[in-house]
């Protein structure tokens, strides 16, 4: 019975032994197959995403946003009536007085709608015959003249303009009487226009435009002319009135001095 118990307790021995040096060996190669502190760094794998560029690709894009921009002065006008040799060749040949007034004119648009300007030309008024009671006389009535305009425009579309203008003018002018022993180099006059005036192109993609003018003319102030009509004055023309209808017919070259549209952005 002890050489049995004997036996027994060899043989847990020796198997204990081997056991135990059995699972340090298998502790052992995990160990070496496990990568080190610098095999971990190798097989690391840094993910992320790349960064702006620049501080505009942090920022929500915007859109571009188009607005109409006027500057103080949107464009300038250069002006010429033609119709007054229109009525030039039609006195000619049917009325009792030859009147020509040839002018120019330059005026600014401020902000869009608010016109400035000014004219002056070189007005004639011939008498063919006159009244009844002088019809032995003829008279000649000339000078340079000037005026000034204000007036209000509005664009209702890129090729027709409407407005409203006030338009104050005056002439320093000389006149004689044929057949008498009347003439006076010295003579002046004043009168106020209140006119509606319209503009259009008349080609595409091109600055020139026709217009025309109607409304009421008053003459402001006028030398005493013995023997004469009191309302014979150049470019007001003739009136046996003080206050009259006028109206006439222009070119107008435009240069604009801004783009339309600019970005905001």
């Amino acid at each position: 019975m002890k050489y049995i118990y004997s036996k027994f307790i060899k043989t847990s021995l020796i198997l204990g032994i081997y056991c135990h040096a059995f699972n340090a060996l298998g502790a052992d190669l995990d160990l070496q197959n496990q990568p080190g502190p610098s095999k971990v760094i190798e097989k690391l794998e840094i993910k992320y995403d790349k960064g702006p560029e620049s501080l505009k690709d942090m920022l929500a894009p915007m859109p571009e946003i188009n607005y109409e921009y006027t500057p103080l002065i949107k464009d300038i006008t250069l002006s010429t009536e033609v119709g007054t040799f229109i009525q030039y060749a039609i006195n000619k040949f049917s009325h009792n007085h030859i009147i020509i007034n040839p002018n120019a004119g330059i005026g600014l648009l401020w902000k869009g709608w608010l016109y400035t300007g000014i004219g002056g030309g070189h007005g004639i008024i011939k008498a063919k015959t006159l009244p009844e009671s002088d019809r032995s006389k003829k008279y000649e009535v000339s000078g340079p003249f000037l005026n000034f305009m204000l007036g209000y425009k509005y664009a209702y579309s890129e090729d027709n303009v409407i407005g409203i203008t006030l338009e104050f003018g005056g002439t320093y002018y000389k006149q004689y009487v044929k057949f008498t022993k009347y003439k006076k180099d010295k003579n002046t006059a004043y009168w106020i226009r209140l006119l509606f005036d319209t503009k259009s192109r008349i080609f595409d993609n091109a600055n020139l435009f026709i217009g025309t003018q109607i409304g009421i003319k008053l003459l402001v102030r006028k030398s005493k002319t013995p023997k004469l009509s009191k309302f014979v004055v150049p470019y007001y023309g003739t009136s046996t009135n003080k206050i009259g209808l006028t109206g006439s017919l222009y070119l107008h070259y435009t240069i604009p001095l801004y783009r339309k549209f600019v970005s905001a952005l």
